[in-house]
């Protein structure tokens, strides 16, 4: 380990965290490569602490109601003092903070929080946050707006997402799921991947309403939609009206899918946020990264070597990014792809080294092992 060599054995990392998707896939793929680089990591989720897919080392299970909670912290407690846990690691400001707080204080370790969203009710409510040892920021958009929540600077650093390059990459596999027809026979693929709740349903909706036209264009194109999420039975609906107007299935509703990179190396075109455009640039897609939270204006673009820097500072999100969209401006920005396979080519292959240089897991490993070496070095408080 770099920065923590001067210890006499690897550090014992706690981490807790609470919700599926992105911060999941975050947690696994941060505690994947920490592993290599010689920590021992005890991974939880809630509510009822689950033991995460990754390797475990240790780990107990036991139900997180509001009952339980009291006996949940006091078996952790034992769990860290059985293993001399070093440092407590959460994500997301809600349970999982109240447990890495508790344990902060009583067992006398560091506590890092990383902080993966700019607005919800938990940040508002729960502050707890502030006491941390170090909070890392996903982007600089969280950084800033926990600086207007009153959070000292000092505790704070950005750590963007991390992609796991040599898993998301362009190889394919021809026996794989998703394949349609052949590019050259003009039969695109349009994937839309990500969660379908309020964060992104109107960019699904944007995304769906632009098929008419975007058949019109390139008649045996399709749009596959994927991912879970409550909004999922009314963008299935939605899909249907669509289909009958158009006269065929040029939209399908998959939902949860077994394999994100499966899909995405089928692709002509990916329409995402956050980490899935990332993982989509990993595997060599141009992609359309664009933000559209219910009842509010879709912001975005094709991220390119010249909007890439203003749309990571928001996470890829396309939030406060200066272009609008409706189905008019997705249609542009789709056919502006679709139409020209060399710019496709070219923005793809632009991605992936864009990918590799700033966002590899084991790179974004390396500066959190850095954090994690500065509050041990400085201790809990």
């Amino acid at each position: 380990m770099d920065g923590a060599n001067s210890m006499a054995k690897p550090s014992h990392i706690l981490a807790i965290y609470d919700g599926e998707g992105g911060i999941q896939t975050h947690v696994a793929t941060l505690y994947d490569e920490l592993r290599k680089r010689g920590f021992i990591v005890l991974v939880f989720s809630t509510p009822d602490l689950r033991t995460e897919r990754t390797r475990i080392e240790s780990a107990v299970s036991v139900p997180m109601g509001l009952m339980g909670s009291l006996f949940t912290a006091i078996r952790l407690i034992e769990e860290i003092r059985k293993v001399r846990v070093d440092l407590v690691h959460v994500h997301t400001p809600r349970v999982p903070l109240l447990l890495g707080y508790l344990l902060h204080r009583i067992c006398k370790v560091p506590l890092i929080v990383t902080i993966h969203e700019r607005d919800s009710l938990a940040l508002k409510v729960n502050r707890l946050f502030k006491r941390a040892t170090k909070i890392i920021a996903i982007s600089h958009e969280v950084k800033s707006r926990m600086v207007e929540l009153g959070v000292d600077e000092k505790k704070l650093v950005v750590i963007p997402n991390m992609i796991d390059t040599n898993e998301f990459s362009p190889e394919e596999d021809a026996n794989a799921p998703y394949r349609l027809e052949a590019s050259s026979q003009r039969a695109f693929t349009i994937v839309c991947l990500g969660r379908a709740d309020s964060s992104k349903v109107q960019t699904i909706e944007t995304a769906m309403k632009s098929m008419p036209e975007v058949i019109k264009m390139f008649p045996k194109a399709k749009l596959l939609i994927a991912g879970g999420g409550p909004s999922l039975c009314d963008l299935t609906k939605a899909a249907q009206r669509i289909n009958g107007r158009i006269g065929k299935d040029a939209i399908l509703v998959l939902g949860q899918v077994p394999s994100a990179v499966a899909l995405l190396r089928r692709a002509d075109v990916v329409i995402g946020i956050g980490r899935v455009a990332l993982e989509a640039m990993a595997t060599g897609k141009p992609v359309i990264a664009v933000s559209g939270q219910a009842g509010q204006l879709v912001r975005g673009d094709i991220v390119s070597q010249e909007t890439a820097t203003a749309l990571a500072e928001y996470n890829f999100s396309g939030r406060n990014y200066g272009k609008r969209l409706d189905s008019t401006g997705m249609l542009e920005l789709i056919a502006r792809l679709l139409e020209n396979e060399d710019y496709r080519k070219q923005i793809g292959s632009w991605g992936r080294l864009f990918v590799k240089l700033n966002f590899d897991s084991a790179t974004i490993a390396k500066l959190t092992e850095s954090v994690y070496s500065e509050s041990l070095r400085s201790g809990n408080s």
